[in-house]
């Protein structure tokens, strides 16, 4: 377990400048657009210019996915790793962690960069005030909901990460064309990963399904809807993803032999 410890303390370290950099960019990108809200005709476009960064975190993540096996071979500590009494499954969960804690980093402040320079017009382009006003919408429904919103993101996310860790570990063993070897890996490998989740999507529909509740207007009047929400395919999704991972560990530890 301390030796689990030590190697997140090192991830962490090897991180934290990106991630602050990315935090600044996203923190200065949403101020000078507070400044500038008054220029745009609706309000809606400043929010969705404001959720901007959105769009980048899977890009960021599966570049973070790259970088952080990357440097264990550019900075030759891969062999230091595993001369330490640890095992491959060990050093690829504690990257796997660490990326998943920078991408709550980001979208935390992201979230924060929302609340604290576009709160006014966030709360105006989502007409709390009228849903306030005509319904009674208790915290621990709003709680559920971006609870689950939020689990089925990191879902998502965790698929991600895990995918881009074997296609890079795995693109390893290319002696020449690398660039071109990890593309058509990562290709192939979604294209593998969607056709295995769907043929086990079946096996996961035992799951139970969860719910999300929606505020819906008819004619002026606002109500709140509870939507039934299948996560089967996701679930398929994962199991393939997880067996990824653990081969992807095994390749971890098998190149550095080699």
């Amino acid at each position: 377990m301390k030796s689990f410890i030590l190697l997140m303390k090192k991830e962490l370290e090897n991180t934290k400048w990106p991630v602050l950099l990315f935090s600044f960019l996203t923190l200065l990108f949403h101020f000078i657009l507070s400044t500038q809200a008054h220029r745009f005709p609706d309000i809606e476009v400043v929010i969705g210019l404001a959720c901007l960064p959105v769009v980048f975190i899977p890009l960021w993540l599966i570049w973070s996915g790259f970088q952080i096996y990357r440097t264990e071979w550019s900075h030759n500590t891969s062999y230091l790793l595993l001369s330490l009494p640890v095992s491959g499954i060990k050093i690829t969960t504690a990257k796997l962690l660490t990326l998943i804690l920078e991408f709550m980093a980001l979208v935390g402040m992201m979230i924060a960069g929302l609340f604290i320079f576009l709160r006014q017009q966030l709360y105006l382009a989502l007409n709390v005030n009228t849903w306030f006003d005509e319904l009674y919408i208790p915290w621990q429904l709003v709680f559920s909901n971006a609870m689950m919103l939020f689990v089925v993101l990191l879902i998502g996310v965790v698929i991600l990460l895990m995918i881009s860790q074997f296609v890079y570990i795995s693109s390893r063993f290319a002696r020449r064309a690398r660039g071109l070897v990890t593309v058509w890996v990562f290709v192939l490998t979604f294209w593998f990963t969607n056709k295995l989740a769907y043929l086990l999507e079946p096996l996961f529909r035992w799951m139970p399904a969860t719910s999300l509740t929606t505020i819906t207007s008819t004619e002026g009047s606002y109500f709140l809807v509870k939507n039934q929400i299948v996560l089967s395919g996701e679930y398929s999704t994962l199991f393939v993803a997880i067996v990824l991972f653990i081969l992807s560990s095994y390749l971890f530890e098998r190149h550095i032999e080699l």
